[in-house]
């Protein structure tokens, strides 16, 4: 084999590996990937029936995510917050997202529209069904289809390096929501997306930005009350 193709073929199995790990830190379901847990390289490689080589550069791929601390030469860990932390995630959220939005706003075309409104509806069907991989994804999807438009590769950067931490803090929320909280309050996040939406489509950039200043500001503080009740420290 030409070490071209073994470059690739590793670099296939890392991305595998790195997709799965991504998604078991996001989801936070699994004992081995909880916050603040020390990673064991070998016994990632053996649940993956892997070599330690694709696991340590999934490693790296998700520490430049922001979901691994640490460095090559000490142990790593899945990222930990305080609720300080979660506070300061969400702030700088909104800060980004409702600059993006009005860079965007007068560059969203029917086309915009028509995707953001496809994308509100695969994001209901992600809630009633509960896909948890899905209500992530199509979340995303929303919020990305506006920025895109705000042509500004430097927002969207800084964004991307908090997104999955948002992802992250919230994923325990919604299921605690399917588990204890009636239907209407599953859906909440989805109603909340709609103002933004039919904001935008009223051409109404003002009750754009506040209907999602809601939607980000209720995000931070449910996710912070949530950690409360958890038992989290305040700050380090």
């Amino acid at each position: 084999m030409s070490p071209y193709k073994a470059a690739l073929v590793r670099n296939s199995l890392s991305r595998q590996v790195y997709q799965h790990l991504k998604q078991a830190i996001i989801l936070q379901e699994t004992p081995e990937f909880k916050m603040g847990q020390r990673l064991n390289e070998a016994a990632i490689a053996k649940m993956f029936n892997c070599s330690v080589t694709p696991v340590r550069e999934s490693i790296n791929m998700l520490r430049r995510d922001g979901l691994i601390v640490g460095n090559s030469y000490q142990s790593s860990s899945v990222v930990s917050f305080t609720i300080h932390d979660v506070e300061n995630i969400f702030h700088v959220r909104r800060y980004l997202e409702v600059g993006g939005l009005e860079q965007a706003f007068d560059q969203l075309t029917v086309t915009d529209i028509e995707m953001l409104r496809q994308s509100l509806e695969r994001y209901r069907q992600a809630y009633e069904s509960f896909d948890e991989t899905g209500i992530i994804e199509h979340n995303r999807s929303f919020h990305n289809i506006i920025l895109q438009r705000a042509n500004n590769e430097l927002l969207c950067r800084m964004l991307a390096s908090i997104t999955d931490q948002v992802a992250m803090v919230r994923a325990p929320i919604a299921k605690e929501r399917k588990e204890w909280g009636t239907h209407t309050e599953l859906l909440l996040p989805v109603r909340e997306h709609e103002a933004v939406l039919q904001a935008i489509e009223a051409k109404n950039l003002e009750a754009a930005k506040q209907a999602l200043i809601v939607h980000l500001n209720r995000i931070c503080r449910d996710s912070c009350h949530h950690y409360a009740m958890a038992g989290w420290e305040e700050s380090r």
